[in-house]
């Protein structure tokens, strides 16, 4: 029960069950001071029309999903139905309220949203991933023709010949065309990939020097590497191309306007977890098991909501002309779906962003035990 300026006149004790405070440690205080900043807005603009009103709306009664501060730091959803009633001294009216912990109702429909989130986006990019594999396949069987009699021609021109320099830009044109077609195919997950049983810390250290001429002096990279990580079965050129694009693009994160105000920094995490379906399936994943996981983070110019939910569209940058092709996020997506692992974006304007892969563990290879075996030409005992 509430007076008008909403200070509590009486709670019942099981607010101590739903909030961690006694009945005694808030009576007399506002009950807006259980209330996130927010939400004690919201209840505080419709409590007040509702008591402006001369009758009253018409049902008598507001009903309200607010979020609740416990004594602990946490907090509780709470479904409240508000009602004025008339005080047994007199005119006065008085704040009747009746709330409930609504909390795993809350966190059950903000699971099934992701979920439906996650299966839309899954759906959108087996689309676009058909299409892109489909126009990729074929139009790389018209450059086997192109590229193959630009060969036959240029074996055939002497190098002073005039039309040598038309040809070779010919040639030069179809090899990039080529490239792009094999990142379409990553994508759409019908390139051809050689799994072997590879170590993920082994690679990123093998990749250390190279990827440090590709990011620059000026950014600090720090390696976090789990020990003691299982190994993964991945195409090692996968694996490589998956790491050089994702420091890549952490790199010209960092390039952007309010980049010289910063110290600059790139983080790639390695590590291992069990996830079981549940979990599993909120990171994108079909299968529980064991992950090995990695992660290239910067504390760059980050993306908003829009931009991550097309980051991984064939030919979709935000880069200026001339500077990526759209497809390098692409590729990546594709490698390791066609690997049955997930990546997972996390990031906020001028926050910086994280990437996260997700890829199985390998079973590490049973070895059948050495039998001693006699000697080939050693005869067998027999009788005299």
């Amino acid at each position: 029960m509430l007076d008008l300026d909403f200070s509590i006149v009486y709670i019942s004790p099981s607010i101590q069950k739903m909030s961690g405070f006694g009945p005694e440690e808030l009576t007399g205080r506002s009950f807006t001071q259980l209330l996130e900043p927010d939400h004690a807005r919201r209840f505080t603009q419709e409590i007040t029309q509702e008591l402006e009103h001369p009758n009253g709306t018409k049902e008598g009664v507001r009903e309200m999903e607010l979020c609740q501060l416990n004594k602990a730091g946490t907090s509780t959803w709470i479904e409240i139905r508000v009602s004025l009633v008339s005080s047994e001294d007199g005119p006065n009216k008085k704040i009747l309220g009746i709330s409930r912990d609504i909390t795993e109702r809350k966190e059950a429909e903000k699971e099934k949203k992701q979920m439906e989130s996650q299966l839309f986006q899954a759906q959108k990019m087996e689309s676009i991933g058909t299409l892109a594999g489909g126009v990729a396949h074929d139009f790389n069987n018209l450059l086997t023709v192109i590229n193959g009699y630009a060969e036959l021609i240029q074996a055939k021109l002497e190098e002073d010949h005039p039309l040598t320099p038309k040809v070779q830009a010919i040639s030069h044109a179809g090899q990039r065309a080529e490239n792009l077609t094999r990142q379409l195919l990553a994508f759409s997950r019908k390139q051809i990939f050689k799994p072997e049983i590879i170590s993920l810390n082994q690679t990123i250290k093998s990749m250390d020097q190279m990827l440090r001429r590709l990011i620059g002096e000026d950014i600090h990279v720090q390696t976090i590497a789990s020990k003691g990580i299982g190994p993964i079965s991945a195409d090692q050129n996968q694996i490589e191309q998956v790491f050089t694009n994702l420091i890549v693009n952490a790199r010209d994160a960092l390039s952007g306007p309010g980049s010289d105000k910063i110290k600059k920094r790139i983080t790639i995490e390695t590590g291992e977890t069990l996830l079981n379906l549940k979990e599993a399936q909120k990171r994108g994943l079909d299968q529980e098991g064991k992950y090995i996981f990695f992660s290239v983070s910067d504390n760059g110019q980050g993306m908003d909501l829009e931009t991550q939910k097309r980051i991984f569209e064939p030919f979709f940058t935000t880069k200026s002309k001339y500077q990526g092709t759209g497809l390098g996020m692409a590729m990546i997506y594709g490698i390791i779906k066609q690997n049955k692992g997930s990546i997972r974006v996390y990031s906020e304007p001028n926050q910086g962003s994280v990437f996260k892969i997700y890829w199985p563990a390998s079973s590490p290879k049973k070895t059948l035990p050495a039998r001693d075996c006699p000697p080939e030409n050693k005869k067998k005992p027999g009788r005299r």
